[in-house]
């Protein structure tokens, strides 16, 4: 069970980016609190990721299925695996590099939040290489909006009008490219809706 922060002070000096002892956040070592996440949260991305590659195999590949039903059954199962690896692995680096940062300078800055998504973006070797690059473009919308808030929050850009309308653009134009010159980075289940969609070239 985790163990809560001891008092409002403490919670204000951390969010102000000063040094709160991890024991005030969590029982043991951070290494145990880290695996003990990456335990809790395994069901839940096997939940996830379980019908996100079961489903498509029934839906697109019943004849390869019926076919070499064992070859497909064992890669599937392999890519699962990897997957909840991936969800797993991502949440515990991030919690124990949390930890060792906060450690290592005494609080927390941008210094420490640049290191953490560093080395928890190196989780994304546990996928497939396919699954690399559709996780790629599934996050290169997201990463765009994150900067433009951030900028927003500092009252850098000027207001733009419909800018949901820009990134889903800006988006689609993505995954149409990728689409008619390099698919082998789209989904296959995705890749034959965007087909059916837009056909081919």
């Amino acid at each position: 069970m985790s163990k809560p922060l001891i008092s409002k002070q403490l919670i204000d000096l951390y969010r102000k980016g000063g040094y709160v002892a991890c024991s005030n956040f969590h029982y043991g070592s951070c290494e145990l609190e880290a695996l003990r996440r990456m335990r809790l949260i395994a069901g839940g991305f096997a939940m996830f990721y379980g019908p996100a590659h079961v489903l498509p195999v029934i839906i697109f590949k019943l004849k390869q299925l019926k076919k070499d039903p064992i070859p497909t059954l064992t890669h599937m199962f392999v890519n699962v695996i990897r997957s909840v690896l991936f969800g797993c692995s991502i949440m515990g680096v991030i919690r124990y590099t949390m930890c060792r940062t906060h450690q290592l300078f005494n609080g927390t800055s941008h210094i420490n939040w640049i290191i953490i998504g560093i080395l928890s973006s190196l989780t994304i070797f546990f996928e497939a290489k396919s699954r690399r690059g559709e996780l790629t473009l599934y996050l290169i919308p997201r990463v765009i909006e994150t900067v433009w808030n951030v900028m927003k929050k500092y009252g850098f850009p000027i207001r733009i009008k419909f800018f949901e309308v820009l990134i889903f653009g800006f988006a689609m134009g993505i995954l149409m490219f990728f689409m008619h010159n390099d698919d082998k980075h789209i989904k296959p289940t995705y890749r034959s809706s965007l087909r059916h969609l837009f056909g081919t070239n």
